[in-house]
């Protein structure tokens, strides 16, 4: 008995396999429109994924941005607020000085009204930056109790 050669071939244009000793042609179409198919859906799934990454480094960042320019006002409003207590200090000494024991000092005073007006304003902006950051940082715990369930 003699066996037959098979010869094989494959068709990269149509996709098609032919087999000589048949004559047949097995379509191997439908298998590379599934191996095309699975490729696609991975890459869709990459790119999902990519965009999510993307989007949470996005708010990361911007958090991140925003803390800081935050942190910067608090440091410079806490910074004007330690030099207008330094001027009242210095408005008091010299007043005081200068009048010896007749010298007599209230919130009436002009000079003392307006430093404390400008202290009292620099005081509400400095809590509403520090409320700020109790606020993320209750955030950032409530986000981090989240991820753990």
């Amino acid at each position: 008995m003699e066996e037959e050669e098979k010869e094989t071939t494959f068709d990269y244009t149509t996709g098609t396999t032919e087999s000589s000793e048949s004559g047949s042609k097995s379509s191997a179409k439908t298998t590379a429109e599934e191996i095309g198919k699975t490729i696609l859906e991975y890459i869709d799934k990459g790119v999902e994924a990519g965009k999510k990454g993307l989007k949470t480094a996005g708010v990361a960042i911007s958090d991140f941005g925003d803390k800081s320019v935050k942190s910067i006002e608090l440091q410079q409003l806490k910074m004007k607020k330690n030099k207008a207590l330094a001027q009242l200090g210095k408005y008091v000494w010299e007043t005081l000085k200068a009048g010896g024991e007749n010298a007599a000092l209230n919130s009436s005073d002009e000079k003392i009204k307006y430093y404390m007006e400008g202290l009292a304003k620099l005081q509400e902006n400095i809590e509403k930056h520090e409320k700020f950051f109790e606020e993320a940082k209750a955030k950032n715990k409530a986000s981090k109790e989240e991820a753990k369930d």
